[in-house]
């Protein structure tokens, strides 16, 4: 009983093993992101000073 019970959780572990092997191999062959914007999807020239996107950055909450 205990070698059928070690031979159906080798098997158990062996097709484990071959799903995550296969999961890796798709993602190694899955495009990398070519900069900081690809990986967010934003691109292109942007519309609004660096002033006003620091301004919202560092804001202070006045509910303090």
């Amino acid at each position: 009983m205990d070698n059928i019970m070690l031979l159906s959780q080798i098997r158990s572990l062996e097709t484990q093993l071959s799903i995550l092997k296969r999961q890796v191999e798709q993602s190694s062959n899955e495009k990398q992101p070519r900069s900081f914007a690809d990986l967010y999807g934003i691109a292109g020239p942007c519309d609004v000073p660096e002033e006003e996107i620091d301004a919202v950055l560092y804001r202070f909450d006045q509910e303090i």
